[in-house]
Order: structure tokens, then sequence, then C-alpha cells
């Protein structure tokens, strides 16, 4: 990360965490770049420890004002650190973030408003029809936000666990079917949604032409590359496309808006996760 000596850092200067277990750098040379062009005074650094604890801690006695909580997401000690979750948090079970506020630590979760957003933009939701492939956490997020919208719309969930499909299912008024992935070919509707690591660090053997042709758009959450199997065939079939590096942006959006405090900027945030991520993803 190479920033320009731009950046203004001073005693008003709001540090966010990087949580991680390991020496893990991503997204330093995402946010840093960002909050220097847009004048934002805030910076991003790297804490790395395997016990959160050590972590929560000295978040609390250095008063940082957030943290990405990107080696934890999944740990079952994190949340008992804490003093509070958010609705999401504590339905989906997982912890994307933190907030530090009046001397309270506050766990966050950031995937399914990320790909809801995602979603919205590329595609209205009232009264469209959504195939989405996979029945994981992002997919809990979407369908938890699409309740909180109140909008109208249509979901299908293609899934290899056809048990967690079901259960989502019985959550749900609005998810009207389910299927094993197998039967993907079947499906149609006016957006494909892959919530799935296929076309990332699983090889795609599932989307071909002749499935994609059955939708008007399609969305992927895979970031290993922006161009996947299934948005390079999308783009071929001419048709709209959001990629995994707009959901980055956009969970990055709603961490940064969350920490912060304060709008961030769509697009200077997605041009430096494009730069940022044609670096440190092979």
């Amino acid at each position: 990360m190479i920033l320009k000596g731009n950046m203004k850092i001073d005693e008003n200067t709001k540090i966010i965490g990087r949580f991680h277990t390991i020496a893990s750098p991503r997204g330093l040379n995402i946010y840093n770049p960002y909050f220097e062009e847009t004048g934002t005074n805030a910076v991003y650094l790297l804490f790395h420890n395997k016990d959160p604890k050590v972590l929560v801690d000295g978040m609390r006695k250095l008063k940082l004002a957030g943290a990405i909580t990107a080696g934890f997401e999944s740990d079952t000690v994190l949340p008992t650190l804490l003093d509070e979750l958010d609705a999401n948090s504590k339905y989906i079970g997982k912890i994307g973030y933190l907030t530090y506020d009046n001397s309270k630590v506050v766990g966050h979760t950031q995937g399914g408003q990320g790909m809801f957003k995602t979603i919205k933009g590329i595609s209205p939701v009232t009264n469209k029809k959504f195939v989405i492939v996979g029945a994981g956490n992002i997919c809990k997020g979407v369908l938890f936000e699409i309740k909180k919208s109140g909008l109208e719309c249509e979901v299908s969930i293609y899934n290899r666990d056809l048990s967690k499909a079901k259960s989502l299912q019985n959550d749900y008024s609005f998810v009207k079917s389910v299927s094993e992935l197998s039967q993907l070919n079947q499906a149609h509707g006016d957006v494909l949604v892959n919530l799935t690591d296929i076309g990332g660090s699983e090889p795609d053997a599932i989307f071909t032409e002749e499935i994609i042709n059955n939708f008007k758009a399609v969305v992927d959450v895979t970031f290993e590359t922006e161009n996947t199997n299934l948005i390079t065939l999308a783009k071929k079939l001419r048709l709209p496309v959001a990629t995994g590096w707009d959901m980055f942006t956009n969970q990055g959006q709603v961490c940064l808006e969350g920490i912060l405090k304060e709008k961030v900027d769509f697009n200077i945030l997605k041009k430096h996760v494009v730069a940022g991520l044609s670096e440190v993803v092979k």
C-alpha cells in the first residue's frame, strides 16, 4: 500500500481495525486509499492475534472507532466478548464488523445488506422473481433484508442440502419453492443470484448459457476473479450483471458507514476495490 502523503492524521482520526488471526492485509490497500482520496479522517490498520479477547480488549482500551472482524466472522467466542449484537448478527450467527460507541462494543453483519444493495443496483425488487443458488449465511441475510424492506417479491432457492433451503422456506413466505442444485436447468425468473463459491474456490461445472438465458439479469457473490464463468456468459448474452467486486464494495460501504457514521461514496470505493483486489486476488 503506497499513499501519496495527503492523508490527515491527527487527534480526531478514527482508527478502524482489521481483526484477523494472521497477518492478512486484504483491504488495507482499498480503504486507506479511499480515505486519502475523499479526505476522510480515518485509517484502517491490521491487528492480528489468534485470541479475539486480546483484540476486543485492545479495542476498548484504545477506543477504536470500530473493526472489521475478517478472521473471526464465525468465531464462537467473539459474541461472548461483546456488549450487544444487532438483529442481523443474532439471526445469522455471524459477525462482520464491530462498532464502539458510548463505551459499548456492538457486533453487526454486513453480508445480507451488501448483497441486497448489490441486487437492487441492477434490478427493482418489487414483483420480481429471484432464483438464488445457495442457502448459506449470505442467503439468510438477503432474505432477512427483503423481509425487513417490506417489498413484495418471489424467491426460489437451489441448494445441494435441501434441508437448509427448506428451513429458510419455513421462515419466509415469499420463498415459494426450494429445489436441489441438480435441477437448476429448470429454473427461470428475473434475476439469477449465485451465493456460493462456485466459480471461485470451487470450479464451475454448473452454469451454462442455457440456464443463464432464462433470466434478465445476473448477480455473483464470488470475488476471487471479477469475470467468473457465470459473469462471462451473462455478458456474452448481453445481460445486466453485478459482480462479486460490486458485492465487495457494497459490503465495505455498509461496514464503513456503520463505523464512521457518515456517507461513503460507492463509485470512489469501487474504484479502489477494483485496484486493490486486482493486486491481491489471484
